[in-house]
């Protein structure tokens, strides 16, 4: 489309548009700006007119966001091991969502929300059957693994949206304080810089690894949820010391529709971020404000740069798993 002005009709009247038009000036904008304001004015329209074909701003975000999900084809060695290929469908999902700011904040919100992250989830559910597993159980692996991704994304996109010089100062400030206090100073000085894309990195590869040690192929998901509640003291004490699998974990369905770092923990039972929370956004704004809702990790900022190292910038290079994508 033109950036020379809306499309015209002759006598000047505005021209009809129609969802493709509305997705190729949503993808212009980028999900971070996103609004019904903003994509009427660069068609030319009222914001009225985009109700015609999107149910408000829930439907323009689901219209944008599942066109930019179908671009997302992922990679993978029928070779590999689950471990392995874990860590490469995180670093490419990671690396997609970096490409397009806003976009973790869509995927935390609710997961999948159409058709394309339908297909996203299937085809990762499919690539672990392949690996041995249950449909229950891939379905736990997937969304336990994209929802500690999509978290950790999400901190680097909020870093992004505050701008550079901005997050440089606050990460030095950060670094400063923990070299120079009398109790970690010591410790800190021995822990190897890393930038944020190596430090993301290695906490998703241990994070799989627990994952995967967890619920090894032909596991049953039940027996992987009971076992994790008991661990992670979700269930009473009596029934963690009588090793019962009642209580609390009944209500812990591994369904599809879990919403990825939305405060419930996707699909296992437990958090699976190492003691960090994958990143909260929160849903859409009321009105018609730019950003997919709330800026991602707002509160709270979700996972990457808690720590000092994440705030060092030379990298070490340290990496484990396939490497089907490059780590930023």
């Amino acid at each position: 489309m033109s950036d020379s002005g809306p499309p015209t009709r002759g006598g000047g009247r505005p021209a009809t548009i129609d969802a493709g038009d509305i997705i190729a000036a949503g993808r212009a904008l980028g999900m971070r700006d996103l609004s019904l304001s903003a994509v009427a004015a660069r068609l030319g329209v009222t914001p009225a007119a985009l109700y015609r074909h999107v149910d408000g701003r829930w439907g323009l975000e689901r219209l944008v966001g599942e066109s930019l999900l179908a671009d997302l084809d992922l990679a993978d060695d029928p070779q590999a091991g689950v471990e392995a290929h874990l860590v490469g469908f995180a670093a490419q999902l990671r690396a997609f969502v970096l490409e397009h700011p806003g976009l973790a904040a869509y995927l935390q919100t609710s997961f999948p929300r159409g058709s394309s992250g339908a297909a996203l989830l299937m085809s990762e559910v499919a690539a672990l059957e392949h690996r041995g597993y249950d449909t229950a159980a891939a379905l736990v692996l997937a969304n336990a693994t994209a929802a500690l991704t999509i978290g950790l994304a999400a901190g680097e996109d909020h870093r992004a949206a505050a701008g550079q010089e901005n997050m440089t100062r606050q990460e030095e400030n950060a670094v400063r304080i923990v070299a120079e206090h009398p109790a970690l100073g010591e410790g800190f000085a021995r822990i190897p810089r890393a930038t944020s894309g190596v430090y993301d990195h290695l906490i998703i590869t241990a994070a799989i690894g627990g994952l995967v040690a967890a619920a090894p192929v032909g596991r049953p998901v039940e027996e992987v949820i009971a076992d994790l509640s008991r661990r992670g003291g979700l269930l009473p004490t009596a029934a963690r010391t009588a090793g019962g699998g009642g209580g609390p974990v009944a209500a812990a369905e591994p369904v599809v529709g879990v919403e990825p770092g939305a405060g419930v923990e996707p699909a296992v039972g437990v958090e699976p971020a190492v003691g960090v929370e994958p990143a909260t956004g929160t849903g859409p704004g009321a009105g018609d404000e730019p950003g997919v809702g709330a800026e991602p990790g707002t509160g709270a900022e979700p996972a990457t740069g808690g720590g000092p190292v994440a705030a060092a910038e030379s990298a070490t290079g340290a990496g484990s798993g396939n490497a089907a994508a490059e780590v930023r």
